[in-house]
């Protein structure tokens, strides 16, 4: 057991606990889609149905997601890994060329993902190097659950 470490090390340790990836999508202050890669998103509770990302403070889109209203969560299908590597990348325009339609609060959808999860923020709260954003579901959906995550 290693009871001194580094943030390095506490990241490879956490990362030994497998999790799907999920795409996180807002718009940002000049009305331009806004979207990440997640891999720390969670259902909270099932009444009311709240979900939970965690957002680092370092990410270019920061300002975007604690300024909007809303947010969307998509879950990848397994078929969908270069998405998730394309949603990774800084300094793209990651909608460019990418079949998506308006959801609720002007928040992009992305078409195909697994499932979708259209948020209002609930809560914001700061912790650490880390914001955990909450959002209550208010539209959900299921784009063919034969596929897998």
């Amino acid at each position: 057991m290693q009871e001194s470490f580094d943030s390095r090390f506490f990241r490879n340790a956490c990362g030994q606990f497998l999790t799907g990836v999920a795409i996180v999508t807002t718009t940002g202050e000049n009305g331009k889609p806004v979207g990440i890669t997640a891999n720390s998103f969670t259902s909270v509770s099932l009444g009311p149905p709240l979900i939970l990302v965690s957002l680092d403070k370092k990410l270019g889109s920061y300002s975007a997601f604690m300024n909007s209203e809303g947010y969307t969560v998509h879950v990848l299908a397994e078929e969908q890994q270069e998405l998730s590597g394309h949603f990774a990348k800084r300094g793209v325009d990651k909608f460019q060329e990418l079949d998506y339609k308006e959801g609720l609060y002007h928040v992009p959808v992305i078409s195909n993902a697994l499932a979708v999860f259209e948020c209002r923020v609930d809560q914001k709260v700061d912790v650490g190097d880390h914001t955990l954003l909450l959002g209550r579901v208010e539209r959900v959906q299921i784009n063919d659950p034969t596929r897998r995550p």
